[in-house]
């Protein structure tokens, strides 16, 4: 036991290594792990800067723009009243679709260019007050209810050249017409009507009143497609503000020309507008007119102005008695679009521009488009209750926007991303991809070196298990004939042994125990010569067939005893072989004692001799323990034992087969083994032979 615990000790090297091999594996990966880490916030951090610079620098240029705005603003802020509205006209032609130049005085609103304003801020609706010359025919209409002397009536005084009076008496005949059913007559007069595009009616102008009759009597009539172009293009005239209509005026026309439009079955259409039946899930997806589908985003933006303008149109009203100065700027939102006001005046007037956001980004942000491809960055710009107004990146932009630092000169907040994080993240990726093959090697000559250096550990751990196992055999092999000459001398020495016979008997113990121990010793001497390259072989012409059965004829006699016999069986005629005659009968000797050794059950080894072609084949058979399939190529290294030996407590040095195969080795030859557990072994020598 305590020579087994020698023996583990090693292990501990062992085990201590592979642990520091770790604790270094560990440390170098989290180091590696550290260095990525602040690598990275370095850049980010770097990425931030470049970011903030840009919004900074992008925020100047859009201060610098906004600022040449407010110049002109102020210029025309300051005009004699005579020229101030030739001249916001003249600078409304110089802007964008996008925009809208309007002056406040007291009776109103004058718009730069007017069809901007779906309806006029400010503006009350007409009193419906008729002409005194039709009160007769309105006495008959509703009084009486006597329509056809209505009609005479009206029908007359629509002759007259008062286009007011004209125009009411057109609208009264239309309307008795209709009460009457004479609904095609109606739809003349109303057409009439339409072409006094100066008179107003009801409150309205009399084009619009009679071209929104005209809807509604072909809607009685149930002539969709006339209803349809009708309709398309009543709404297209509302969305460019043909008329001047107040906000209640303007919206309820425009919702009857929707419903009309959309009540009314698809008028024909080209190209994209053409839509199958089939596809047509529901109302809202059917196709419109071209005139109608072509102002949808007219009119909204026209709303957009509309309220706009309309807002700061109140305030002003409501401040403008303190007489203050009057200006500043404002974002207004109407259905998710943004309107930039900004004005400069007085409680007397004021100058207003307003600003799409088409305006800002094709006027505006054109300009900052070098300095935006310079800097690699995109914008984006939000109001100052962060909705945004318009954005050239998307939300899922990686990393997070900058903001620049607002002043309060300008109207939003501006935040900027990178353009092209690849190339931003470029130099980190160089950097990352280095020290991962950095660490990847580092790490892989750990893994190699531990490899190794376990594997070394672990055959010298082996080395010393089989060399212990060597020790304590070879203890036991000398022990044995020692112990005999010993028993045997002190008894010859003792002259307690009379008997001559038995003398002699002994004497011969005495020699035959000498012998092998004389075996055993140049066995060990040879095996240290062959280790060191020393052992030289003097080759010799050896008859086969005497020296073998020289060999084997020895060898009977050394294991009769234990009750083993040799059958040797030399099959075809003698070869004489250039070898050592000592070295080979020692490898055969071998050969025949690992047969005897391992074969506790079976008292028989077979020797078997034949010739092939010119090679000489030794075949050494028993019906022993056999050997393992994965141990066959590991018996013939030093120290090596087979398994089974191992559990049967079998003696045996393990330099038996090495001696064999250097030996054979040395003599030109091959030896080989085939064996199946519990079957028994074949060991096989083949040498060349002397022609």
């Amino acid at each position: 036991m305590p020579t087994r615990m020698r023996l583990r000790s090693p292990r501990q090297p062992l085990f201590l290594f592979l642990g520091a091999t770790l604790v270094l594996a560990t440390g170098l990966g989290w180091l590696g792990w550290r260095l990525l880490q602040q690598d990275r916030d370095l850049e980010d951090q770097r990425i931030r800067e470049h970011l903030e610079s840009a919004a900074q620098l992008l925020a100047a240029e859009l201060r610098q723009g906004l600022a040449d705005i407010d110049t002109r603003l102020s210029r025309l802020a300051v005009l004699p009243q005579k020229q101030l509205v030739a001249a916001t006209s003249e600078e409304a032609s110089l802007l964008g679709d996008d925009t809208l130049l309007a002056v406040f005085v007291e009776n109103g609103i004058r718009a730069f260019p007017a069809h901007r304003l779906a309806y006029q801020p400010g503006l009350r609706d007409a009193p419906r007050t008729g002409a005194p010359e039709l009160a007769a025919g309105e006495a008959y209409e509703f009084r009486s209810k006597e329509y056809g002397k209505a009609i005479e009536a009206f029908r007359e005084l629509s002759r007259s050249t008062d286009e007011q009076v004209r125009a009411g008496a057109l609208l009264g005949l239309a309307r008795n017409l209709r009460k009457s059913g004479r609904l095609e007559e109606a739809l003349e007069v109303y057409e009439e009507l339409s072409a006094i595009p100066d008179a107003i009616v009801g409150g309205l102008p009399a084009e619009l009143a009679a071209r929104h009759a005209r809807c509604s009597v072909l809607e009685e009539l149930g002539r969709s497609e006339e209803l349809a172009e009708e309709a398309a293009s009543l709404h297209a005239d509302l969305c460019r503000g043909r008329w001047r209509l107040s906000r209640g005026a303007y919206l309820y026309h425009l919702e009857e020309a929707r419903r009309w439009l959309t009540d009314a079955p698809a008028s024909p259409t080209t190209g994209d507008e053409a839509q199958s039946a089939d596809d047509r899930d529901d109302e809202d997806s059917r196709p419109r007119p071209s005139s109608y589908l072509g102002n949808q985003q007219g009119q909204e933006e026209s709303l957009a102005f509309s309220v706009a303008v309309e807002l700061l149109w109140n305030d002003w009203l409501r401040d403008r008695r303190n007489g203050d100065e009057f200006g500043g700027r404002r974002n207004v939102w109407h259905d998710d679009r943004p309107i930039l006001l900004r004005w400069r005046g007085s409680g007397e007037r004021v100058v207003v521009q307003a600003l799409g956001v088409r305006f800002v980004e094709e006027e505006l942000l054109a300009t900052l488009q070098p300095v935006l491809a310079r800097q690699r960055v995109r914008l984006a710009l939000a109001d100052l209750d962060g909705r945004t107004v318009l954005s050239q990146y998307g939300s899922e932009e990686v990393g997070g926007p900058v903001q620049a630092a607002n002043d309060g000169r300008l109207p939003w907040v501006l935040s900027v991303v990178s353009a092209d994080p690849t190339a931003d993240l470029g130099e980190l990726a160089a950097r990352r991809r280095l020290l991962f093959a950095s660490l990847g090697l580092v790490a892989l000559v750990v893994m190699v070196s531990s490899y190794f250096a376990s594997r070394a550990v672990g055959r010298e751990l082996e080395i010393a298990r089989m060399q212990s196992d060597f020790v304590a055999a070879v203890s036991h092999d000398f022990r044995t004939p020692l112990t005999s000459l010993r028993q045997y001398s002190e008894l010859l020495a003792s002259g307690r042994v009379a008997d001559d016979e038995r003398r002699h008997k002994y004497y011969g113990f005495l020699v035959q125990e000498s012998q092998r121990l004389q075996r055993l010793v140049e066995g060990l001497l040879d095996f240290g010569r062959m280790e060191a390259g020393a052992k030289e072989f003097n080759l010799e012409p050896l008859p086969a067939r005497p020296w073998l059965e020289e060999v084997t004829a020895e060898f009977q006699r050394e294991v009769e005893e234990n009750g083993y016999q040799v059958d040797v069986a030399w099959r075809g005629p003698d070869v004489t072989l250039p070898a050592d005659r000592m070295a080979m009968s020692q490898a055969l000797w071998n050969l025949m004692d690992n047969a005897v050794r391992y074969s506790p059950d079976s008292k028989t080894v077979w020797v078997e001799v034949k010739r092939e072609a010119r090679r000489l084949l030794i075949h050494v058979r028993d019906r022993g323990l056999g050997i393992e399939p994965d141990e066959r190529r590991k018996i013939f290294e030093k120290f090596v034992r087979g398994s089974a030996a191992r559990r049967r407590s079998t003696q045996g040095t393990g330099l038996g087969l090495t001696m064999v195969r250097h030996t054979v080795e040395a003599h030109g030859g091959t030896v080989r083994v085939e064996s199946e557990p519990g079957e028994g072994s074949t060991f096989t020598i083949s040498l060349p032979v002397e022609e």
